[in-house]
């Protein structure tokens, strides 16, 4: 039998959440974990195409949940969506798993502190776009 992938705990832990278990808090990016994603609020898309990312730079609002859209369109070729955060980039916030393309995942994120973080591919480490979440 399979375990659930980090995605399908993201995606079982939001659901939690749209039914009125609480408000979504504030959190650092070495404390986030996914028992608080809180409703999405903010709905971002990263493309992968040609072994790179796009756009180059995302923005969000501080402490809004974000429904990060991963299209994934290079065709047999395997890439995931990593979130990272701290000052060196070395924090896992979020991720998806690795899968082979074609392929749409939702990775979902509680709201984030104001500060800079970036979006990787475990795979491709030179795939890289960044998030700045604002006041």
């Amino acid at each position: 039998m399979r375990r659930p992938t980090r995605l399908v705990v993201l995606i079982a832990a939001a659901m939690m959440a749209f039914t009125g278990c609480g408000e979504p808090d504030l959190v650092a990016p070495s404390a986030i974990s996914t028992a608080q994603v809180g409703p999405v609020e903010v709905a971002l898309r990263i493309v992968a195409q040609d072994i790179e990312f796009q756009p180059p730079g995302l923005s969000a609002p501080s402490g809004m949940g974000l429904a990060v859209t991963f299209d994934h369109r290079d065709a047999g070729i395997p890439h995931n969506l990593v979130l990272l955060g701290d000052a060196g980039f070395s924090t896992r916030l979020a991720e998806t798993e690795v899968v082979n393309g074609p392929a749409t995942l939702i990775l979902e994120v509680p709201g984030l502190i104001p500060g800079a973080y970036r979006f990787t591919c475990d795979v491709h480490p030179n795939m890289t776009t960044g998030l700045t979440i604002g006041p």
